[in-house]
C-alpha cells in the first residue's frame, strides 16, 4: 500500500464512521439538520426555500422533496453509516456559489497592502489544505462582479482536479475558477468537510458528475447534489483530531514506502553492476591453478603480432608488470613508468593487467559515410548498439559508389565489438556484431562507433563486452571523455589505452557462462 492509498483508507474509514467510536451522549446529526432548517427559514427570498431531505427506513433510503413527493435512492447511497449520522446533499449543509471574477485591467493590479487579495488557481498548493496568501492584489476600484469570500470558506476547483478543496485563511476576491462553500454556522466542522471532500466517496462522485457535461467541469448544482455523510458535531471534531494525529505518520510511511519502491526499482541495476564488477575482479568464479595463466596468452599474442605482414607488423605495445614495489608499464623503447595509482583494484595472481590495444588486432573509429537510399550495404550507427545487443533495424545505407575509399579491414567481421564513442547518454555502450543478424551480408561502422577486434583465439569478445559493461570501465570512460555536453567523445587513443584485467582463457569462459546464468535472474528481481 502506498502512502496515498493508506491516507485514502483512513479517510474512507473516517467518513463511514469506523475511525472513532460513536458516543450515545452526542447530539445526533438529525439535530444539526433541524438547526439548519431553522436557519434557512430565517433567510430572505429564494434562499429560504427548503431543500430535499433524506430518510433511512427499514425498507430503504428515500429522498423526500418539499412538495411531499419522494424517491427511493437506496442504490445511489455510497455506503452504510452509523445510526446517529445522516445522509445529506451538500447543498443542505452549505451554500454553494460560483465564484465571480474581478477581471481587473492591468492598471488595477497592485502589491500594495491596501489592495484586495485576488485568489487565483496558482495560489493553491496541493500539499496544503489551506490558502494562506495571494501573489497579487487589486485596487478596490478594480473589483468587478466578484463575491467576497472570508476565512473559513471552502474553495473548490471546478475543473482539472474536480473539486480539490482548500480552506481559506485570508480575506479576498475569488477567481472565476473556484466554487465556494459557505458553511452554515454550528452544524459541522469545516475541517471535517475538507477531509470528507478529499475522500474517495466524494471525489468519485465529483468525477462522475463532471463527466456529464460537454466540457468536463463542476458547477454549483453538481457540487450541491453530491451526497455527504454527516456525523454529530462532536464526532466530527473527534474524527478530525484522529485524522490529524495519523496523517504525520502516514506521510512518514509514504516517504519510507516511496524510498523502498525506489530501492526495489534500482535493485536489479545494482545487482547487475555488482555481478559485473565481481566478474572483472576475479571474484565471480574460482581460479584453477591447472589453467594456463594470462601471461602465456600475452606471449602467444606477441608471437602472433610479430608474424603479421607489412604495416600490420606494428611495433609491440607496452606491457604491464606487477612487482613487489608497485605496478609498472614497460614501453618498447625500454623506458618504464610506475602506474600503481592507475590500477583500480587487485586481481588474481593468474591474471594480468593490459592496455586494450595489447589484446586486439584492430581498433579503429568508423568513417562518416555518404548515405544513400540504395538498400545494399548498411552503416552501423549508435542506434544499432544497445546494452541489450546489436540490431540492424535502425541502420542507414551507404552510397555504393563511395566504397572505394574503404579498405578491407573496415568491413565488420562476425564477433567484432562495437563501441559508441560519442554523445551523452550513448557513449560507452558496447555490443557484439553478429553477422547472422545482418541479412545484407556486409556492413560498415559510422564515425561515432569504434570497432574493437580482439585476438579471438585468446580473448573472448563476450568477456571484453562484460568488462565494458562494468561500473569500473564505465567510470573510466566517463572520466576520460572530452568535449561539450552534446559532443562528448571517448577518443580512439583513450579506447586503445583503456586498462583491462585479463584472466586465463578458460576462466574467461567460466565467467561468461556464469553471467549468462545469473543476469537473467537479476532482471527478474
Amino acid at each position: 500500500m502506498t502512502g496515498q492509498q493508506l491516507r485514502n483508507s483512513i479517510l474512507q474509514l473516517a467518513i463511514q464512521g469506523k475511525l472513532v467510536a460513536q458516543d450515545p451522549k452526542d447530539e445526533p446529526a438529525s439535530a444539526l439538520l433541524r438547526r439548519i432548517a431553522e436557519e434557512r427559514a430565517a433567510l430572505p427570498g429564494k434562499r429560504k426555500a427548503p431543500p430535499s431531505r433524506i430518510e433511512r427506513r427499514p425498507d430503504g433510503t428515500f429522498e423526500v422533496y418539499p412538495d411531499g413527493s419522494e424517491k427511493d435512492i437506496s442504490d445511489e447511497i455510497p455506503c452504510d453509516i452509523p445510526q446517529s449520522w445522516e445522509w445529506v446533499r451538500i447543498q443542505t449543509i452549505a451554500e454553494v456559489e460560483r465564484g465571480g471574477s474581478p477581471r481587473p485591467i492591468k492598471s488595477f493590479i497592485t502589491h500594495d497592502a491596501s489592495g484586495i487579495n485576488w485568489i487565483k488557481i496558482g495560489d493553491s498548493d496541493r500539499d496544503s489544505k489551506y490558502i494562506l496568501s495571494t501573489r497579487e492584489k487589486i485596487k478596490p476600484e478594480g473589483e468587478r462582479k466578484s463575491r467576497r469570500v472570508y476565512p473559513g470558506d471552502l474553495l473548490l476547483s471546478n475543473s482539472m482536479s474536480y473539486g480539490r478543496p482548500y480552506i481559506l485563511k485570508i480575506d479576498g476576491c475569488i477567481h472565476d475558477g473556484w466554487l465556494v462553500l459557505h458553511p452554515r454556522a454550528n452544524t459541522f466542522s469545516i475541517d471535517y468537510l475538507y477531509y470528507a471532500l478529499t475522500s474517495a466517496i466524494l471525489t468519485s462522485q465529483f468525477a462522475e458528475l463532471a463527466k456529464g457535461s460537454t466540457v468536463s467541469n463542476l458547477n454549483k448544482e453538481r457540487v450541491g447534489s453530491a451526497f455527504l455523510p454527516l456525523p454529530p458535531l462532536r464526532e466530527q471534531q473527534r474524527i478530525v483530531a484522529k485524522i490529524e494525529s495519523l496523517l504525520p505518520l502516514v506521510e512518514r510511511y509514504g516517504r519510507k514506502q516511496e524510498r523502498l519502491l525506489q530501492l526495489n526499482e534500482a535493485l536489479p541495476k545494482h545487482l547487475r553492476q555488482s555481478l559485473l564488477q565481481a566478474a572483472i575482479e576475479g571474484k565471480l568464479v574460482a581460479q584453477d591453478p591447472k589453467e594456463e595463466p594470462a601471461s602465456a596468452l600475452l606471449e602467444r599474442i606477441t608471437k602472433e603480432r610479430a608474424a603479421l605482414p607489412g604495416k600490420r607488423k606494428a611495433a609491440p605495445p607496452s606491457r604491464i608488470e606487477r612487482r613487489p614495489g608497485g605496478i609498472f608499464e614497460l614501453f618498447p623503447d625500454g623506458s618504464e613508468k610506475d602506474i600503481s595509482d592507475e590500477i583500480p583494484f587487485d586481481i588474481p595472481e593468474s591474471w594480468e593487467w593490459v592496455r586494450l590495444e595489447s589484446v586486439c588486432t584492430y581498433i579503429q573509429r568508423g568513417k562518416s559515410p555518404k548515405y544513400s537510399e540504395i538498400v545494399k550495404i548498411p552503416v552501423i550507427s549508435q542506434k544499432c548498439i544497445q546494452w541489450s545487443g546489436f540490431t540492424i533495424e535502425k541502420a542507414r545505407f551507404i552510397d555504393p559508389e563511395s566504397l572505394s575509399s574503404y579498405n578491407r579491414e573496415r568491413f565488420l567481421e562476425d564477433g567484432d565489438l562495437l563501441l559508441n564513442s560519442t554523445g551523452t547518454g550513448t557513449i560507452g555502450r558496447m555490443a557484439i556484431y553478429m553477422s547472422d543478424l545482418n541479412p545484407y551480408g556486409v556492413a560498415l561502422a559510422d564515425g561515432h562507433v569504434t570497432v574493437v577486434r580482439p585476438y579471438k583465439d585468446f580473448v573472448l569478445n563476450r568477456f571484453i563486452c562484460t568488462l565494458f559493461a562494468s561500473p569500473q570501465i564505465q567510470s573510466q570512460i566517463e572520466k576520460k571523455s572530452d568535449g561539450s555536453t552534446n559532443q562528448i567523445e571517448f577518443s580512439l587513443s583513450k579506447v586503445k589505452e583503456t586498462l583491462v584485467p585479463l584472466p586465463p582463457l578458460q576462466e574467461q569462459q567460466r565467467i561468461v557462462q556464469r553471467l549468462e546464468e545469473l543476469l537473467p535472474l537479476v532482471s527478474q528481481a
